[in-house]
C-alpha cells in the first residue's frame, strides 16, 4: 500500500513538472521622460510609495506606444516587476551602477524584493525598467533584460511527496549630460506553478555578443498561487488510549494500553493560503488524517487548527478501534475460541490535541531526533 501510494505520488510529481522552461527577452529601445523623478528619488534609485508606483507606470507604460501592449496598472490582475537602475558617473573610462532596487507592484502594493518574492500565479507580468542617470547619448546602449521560466512543482505536491517518502562591467565614460530612461514590456508566462529569473543586461555596439553585458545578478521571483489544501504531521500531546481482552488461565483479562502515534494530516483552508508564506492566520481550518502506523485506518482524527506557519495547535475527535464483547466481560471464563466468537471491533470516540507541523519542519524534526550523537 505505501510502495503503491508513493509510486503514485511520484508519477503525479512527474506529470506536474512536465515542460521544463519558458525563455523570453525584454528589449525595447529607451525612452526619454522628464517626469521620472517625480515618482522616483533619483539619489538612491527608489521610489517613494505605492502611489508613486502606480503614477510611474501610468506615466510610461500605461501611456506608451511602444514598446506595446499599454499596461492597466490599476487593474486587479496586473502585476509588474520594477527594476530601478542608478548608473555612477564615469569613473576610469567605465560606467557602474551606483544604487538599484527591485520590486513587485500588485493590487496597489509595493513590495521591495527583499520582503517579497512573490508572484500569486500570474498569466502576465509586466518587466519596467528605469534607468537613471543614463549615458544614452554618448554610448546608446538597449536594455535587455532576459527573463527564464522555470516550472516548479506545487508546494502541497511537494509536500505530499515529502510526506510518502517518510529534500559589473560597463563601457566608456560619456560626455554628454545622461538622461533618466525607461522601458518594459509583457510577458506572458505559460507554465505555473513557475519561478521567474530576471537577468538584467545592456547591449551597445562594442557588446562582445548579443546578450550584451551584465548589470547585476539575475534575480529570481516565485510564481505560486494559493491553495485549497495541503499535508502536515500531527503530534498528539496525549497518548491514546487502547483497551484489548485477552484469555489468561481461560479467564477473560483486560488490557489497557497507551501509545502516541503521528498522523498524516490533510489540512483543508477556505480562503486559499499562501503555503510559502510566513504570516500568521487567525482563521482556523480543518485537518482531517490517519494514524502513521502498521494499521492506519485504525485510528482516525478529524478537527481544526489554527497557529503559525511552523507550527500549529489542533484539538479535535480522535476515532480509534478497539475491541468490544457481547455475552462476555473482565473476569469471565472464556477459551480462546470463546473470546475471538464473542469479541467485536467499533470505533470509540477520544477527544485528542496536539502539534500540527508542516510536512518540511516535521521532517527538520524528525532528523534532529535521529541524527547520532557525536
Amino acid at each position: 500500500m505505501r510502495l503503491l501510494f508513493v509510486s503514485l505520488t511520484a508519477a503525479l510529481l512527474a506529470f506536474a513538472a512536465r515542460a521544463q522552461t519558458q525563455n523570453e527577452v525584454v528589449q525595447n529601445p529607451l525612452t526619454p521622460d522628464s517626469s521620472i523623478s517625480k515618482y522616483v528619488n533619483t539619489a538612491s534609485a527608489s521610489i517613494f510609495s505605492s502611489a508613486e508606483a502606480l503614477q510611474l507606470m501610468t506615466a510610461t507604460c500605461g501611456n506608451a506606444i511602444s514598446p506595446t501592449p499599454k499596461c492597466d496598472a490599476s487593474s486587479k490582475d496586473f502585476y509588474a516587476i520594477i527594476h530601478v537602475l542608478l548608473w555612477a558617473d564615469a569613473s576610469g573610462g567605465k560606467i557602474t551602477p551606483k544604487a538599484q532596487n527591485w520590486y513587485v507592484y500588485h493590487a496597489g502594493s509595493l513590495s521591495p524584493y527583499t520582503e517579497a518574492k512573490r508572484l500569486y500565479g500570474t498569466r502576465t507580468i509586466y518587466v519596467l525598467y528605469v534607468h537613471l542617470n543614463a549615458p544614452i547619448s554618448d554610448i546608446p546602449y538597449i536594455p535587455r533584460y532576459e527573463i527564464q521560466i522555470t516550472k516548479t512543482v506545487p508546494a502541497n505536491l511537494q509536500d505530499l511527496f515529502l510526506l510518502a517518502s517518510l529534500a559589473t562591467p560597463g563601457g566608456k565614460a560619456p560626455a554628454n549630460k545622461p538622461q533618466d530612461t525607461w522601458g518594459g514590456g509583457q510577458v506572458e508566462i505559460r507554465l505555473l506553478p513557475s519561478t521567474v529569473q530576471v537577468d538584467p543586461r545592456y547591449v551597445t555596439q562594442s557588446a562582445a555578443s548579443n546578450r550584451g553585458e551584465e548589470i547585476s545578478p539575475a534575480q529570481t521571483f516565485n510564481n505560486e498561487g494559493k491553495y485549497w489544501w495541503d499535508v502536515s504531521v500531527g503530534i498528539p500531546l496525549k497518548k491514546i488510549s487502547d483497551l484489548k481482552f485477552d484469555t489468561t488461565n481461560n479467564v477473560v483479562t483486560p488490557t489497557q494500553t497507551s501509545t502516541t502515534n503521528a498522523f498524516a494530516l490533510i489540512d483543508l483552508y477556505y480562503p486559499k493560503v499562501d503555503l510559502a508564506g510566513t504570516s500568521y492566520s487567525y482563521i482556523p481550518h480543518p485537518i482531517v488524517g490517519v494514524a502513521m502506523a502498521s494499521q492506519p485506518l485504525h485510528k482516525i482524527l478529524v478537527g481544526g487548527a489554527i497557529g503559525l506557519h511552523y507550527a500549529e495547535f489542533y484539538a479535535g475527535a480522535m476515532f480509534v478501534k478497539q475491541q468490544t464483547l457481547a455475552g462476555l466481560q473482565s473476569g469471565s471464563p472464556a477459551t480462546p475460541q470463546q473470546l475471538s466468537a464473542a469479541s467485536a471491533f467499533n470505533f470509540k470516540t477520544q477527544f485528542t490535541v496536539g502539534l500540527n507541523l508542516p510536512i518540511r519542519a516535521a521532517i527538520q524534526a524528525l532528523k534532529k531526533t535521529t541524527t547520532p550523537k557525536s
